[in-house]
């Protein structure tokens, strides 16, 4: 049986692969990206299963899905999923913390959540579009790129945390136009859902950056370049070089773009 090490080692093999291929910028080599990325998330999910398999049932071995695999683990043990730090130190008091705690390493796991999200948002990379995307052109036809290393006195935590505000304002945009929306502004314009799929990189030429594929009205590309440009300057408290930030049309096709 292969070990953890070997587990996670494939999935960052998985991860190597997978930035290759998206650095080409081309649908058919993004799709194969995707592939990759999914059996990176497998990988993992199989590793932080091998030290549960003397507790899980016998069948566990036989689940694929990260959220099938992961869900096992969290039946006999609720953290399974969270991630912990090793420390190790001398009590100078029986019973009380040590205060020269020494730091020995950190244990990082899938969540469940985290897992079947990213699982799934690759997944639908990997199948013709529905009828339904058909015949409302939302496919990923839009490729952000938010390179944090160039915005000033922003670490890798603060970054990950800003991109979640910045999705969910970015969905928020997007649906303004609908509802009670529309009465409100004096130049209305039509709603629309987020679709997106996101992953981080950490190159030597870049640093810290995060690539986003998600649906964008075509009309709306230059507004929401300005858009997304002042809103990250107010989510990080500062403003930043122009090329930290752009977007660029992706390969995939809609309607409006043939």
């Amino acid at each position: 049986m292969s070990t953890s090490g070997d587990l996670r080692q494939e999935a960052r093999e998985c991860l190597a692969r997978a930035k290759t291929l998206l650095a080409r910028n081309q649908i058919a080599t993004t799709r194969h990206a995707c592939l990759e990325l999914r059996q990176a998330i497998e990988y993992l999910a199989y590793q932080q299963l091998e030290a549960y398999l003397n507790e899980v049932p016998d069948d566990a071995m036989r689940k694929w899905t990260p959220r099938e695999v992961i869900a096992q683990m969290l039946e006999v043990d609720p953290k399974a999923d969270k991630t912990s730090t090793l420390a190790i130190g001398i009590e100078e008091v029986p019973g009380e913390r040590s205060k020269g705690m020494k730091m020995l390493g950190e244990d990082r796991r899938v969540t469940l959540k985290w897992a079947n999200r990213s699982h799934n948002a690759l997944g639908n990379f990997l199948h013709a579009p529905t009828l339904h995307q058909l015949e409302t052109g939302k496919v990923m036809n839009a490729h952000v790129v938010i390179v944090w290393s160039m915005i000033p006195n922003l670490d890798e935590l603060q970054a990950v945390a800003i991109l979640g505000k910045y999705l969910h304002g970015v969905g928020k945009w997007l649906e303004v136009g609908r509802g009670p929306r529309w009465r409100r502004q004096a130049y209305p314009r039509e709603g629309d859902d987020l679709h997106y799929v996101w992953i981080h990189e950490n190159a030597p030429e870049r640093g810290f950056h995060t690539h986003i594929m998600l649906h964008l009205p075509f009309a709306l590309r230059k507004e929401f370049d300005t858009w997304s440009r002042s809103y990250l300057a107010r989510l990080c408290k500062t403003q930043f070089q122009w090329k930290a930030f752009r977007v660029v049309p992706s390969y995939a096709k809609t309607e409006e773009t043939r």
